[in-house]
């Protein structure tokens, strides 16, 4: 993903733990004025929905939803920048028109006679889905970098919370160490 992109939403991660702390701080404030009757400090926060500040946020919480924006955004967008490939089947029944160096192909009905092919997924933006011939695998192999996952999604969640924390090099290192494909 582009250095900008992860700059801003470093910046939003940093700025939701904020919001979350100052929200249960004042959960647990109110609290403890409606049990000591405080009633001017209690009707300056009750200005808001009382109930709203009563329930306590969690910040896992508010990281998933934040989260789930985010790679939405990054699964509609095509600004893949590592090259990093997800295997998610082999021997799948396709139909192909050469386009150029690969191929457009899509996955078919199994019962029609057809060739074999590959499925990929960039790790990054799900939008860069590559479906190949068994003939043009080995190529495309050696041309990307190719992990083994069996949950493509919480794999693309934990690139882009590494990504957030310790940056996109450390996050590559790290998805590689764990799921390349031997």
């Amino acid at each position: 993903m582009k250095e900008d992109l992860l700059q801003s939403l470093r910046v939003e991660f940093e700025g939701l733990k904020d919001k979350v702390s100052k929200h249960n701080k004042e959960a647990e404030e109110l609290s403890l004025l409606l049990k000591e009757n405080n009633v001017s400090r209690f009707v300056e926060l009750s200005k808001t929905d009382v109930k709203k500040i009563l329930k306590k946020e969690s910040y896992e919480e508010k990281v998933e939803e934040l989260l789930s924006i985010y790679i939405e955004y990054l699964n509609s967008v095509n600004e893949c920048t590592n090259g990093i490939y997800c295997h998610l089947g082999s021997d799948l029944p396709i139909y192909l028109m050469k386009t150029g160096k690969y191929y457009v192909a899509k996955i078919i009905n199994p019962f029609k006679k057809s060739e074999k092919g590959s499925l990929y997924k960039n790790l990054e933006c799900s939008i860069d889905s590559v479906v190949l011939p068994m003939s043009k695998k080995d190529e495309f192999e050696k041309e990307h970098i190719i992990i083994d996952t069996k949950d493509y999604d919480s794999t693309q969640k934990e690139f882009v919370i590494n990504a957030i924390q310790l940056g996109q090099e450390e996050a590559v290192k790290r998805i590689i160490k764990k799921y390349k494909k031997q």
